[in-house]
């Protein structure tokens, strides 16, 4: 009875173990990448947080961060784009649809 109610606790853990496994690989439809722009005397530091749909060709891009002026905070961007893209050959062509610039309550 005990190697029985064993066996079902280790098939139910390594079945649990299993599932968040192929669930984080069935849903990789977003990224991070964080981006530094130098414009003269003006720097952001930026995070541009990507979500997609593959199927729909769709998504959106959301960015933010702060932007400094000689060295001195100035202010915080935060922005929502979204996006539709399309493919030819080896290209592939995004369009903005929206801009939301989010702003502090």
């Amino acid at each position: 009875m005990l190697a029985c109610l064993t066996l079902l606790c280790l098939g139910v853990g390594l079945g649990h173990l299993f599932h968040l496994y192929t669930e984080k690989n069935r849903d990789p439809e977003k990224c991070t990448a964080p981006v530094i722009v130098f414009y003269n005397n003006t720097q952001a530091n930026l995070t541009l947080d990507f979500m997609y749909s593959l199927k729909k060709r769709t998504g959106v891009v959301s960015i933010s961060g702060t932007y400094y002026v000689d060295n001195k905070m100035s202010g915080v961007i935060r922005r929502d784009v979204s996006y539709v893209w399309s493919e030819n050959k080896d290209s592939t062509h995004f369009i903005s649809t929206d801009i939301n610039k989010v702003t502090r309550i």
